[in-house]
């Protein structure tokens, strides 16, 4: 049974989730991004570049939780309360650690296909798996494969389909021809 209230939750929950993406876009495309790819290359270079880092990670802080926030205000708008049991579940905060890395840390459609692909994976552990614990560790067994056989991610998978390799050629023609000469 669909709650009346559900199809305006759903439609809000797909609103802020299009702004979260329009934002991490602008983010992408901003000097905050650069910013903050020199300070997690080496902070103390960056200071010297004139960077302030605390300024830089206050503003980074501020926008995560407030993008947090409005998905805790979500989630219990839809659940009509929130408990502590809810709110820190152990399977959702593994989940949202796997979400980035198994679609792609460091770019925008990343983390949006890792959060498909993770959803698909907790429906399909749920549906199969009717113990407890079980989750956790095909999640587990995932994050290790990925870290192991796709380091950049699905999205490397998809923006740039693997080369094969041309073993046809002598080794010193392979390196003319990458170096385009």
């Amino acid at each position: 049974v669909v709650a009346p209230a559900q199809p305006m939750i759903v439609t809000a929950a797909a609103g802020f989730a299009g702004i979260s993406v329009i934002i991490s876009l602008l983010l992408s495309w901003s000097p905050l991004q650069l910013a903050m790819r020199a300070m997690r290359n080496n902070e103390h270079a960056s200071e010297m570049l004139g960077i302030n880092p605390l300024l830089y990670r206050t503003i980074v802080s501020t926008l995560c939780g407030a993008m947090a926030a409005i998905a805790g205000c979500l989630g219990g708008w839809r659940g009509g309360y929130v408990t502590p049991e809810i709110a820190f579940d152990l399977n959702y905060a593994i989940l949202a650690q796997i979400a980035p890395i198994l679609g792609g840390i460091y770019t925008v459609p990343g983390p949006i296909l890792g959060s498909i692909a993770v959803v698909i994976l907790s429906e399909m552990t749920r549906l199969l798996l009717a113990q407890e614990g079980y989750g956790l560790l095909i999640y587990g067994l995932v994050l290790a494969l990925a870290i192991k056989y796709m380091p950049k991610g699905l999205y490397s998978l998809l923006a740039r389909p693997p080369r094969l390799k041309r073993d046809t050629l002598p080794a010193e023609a392979q390196d003319r021809q990458v170096r385009g000469e």
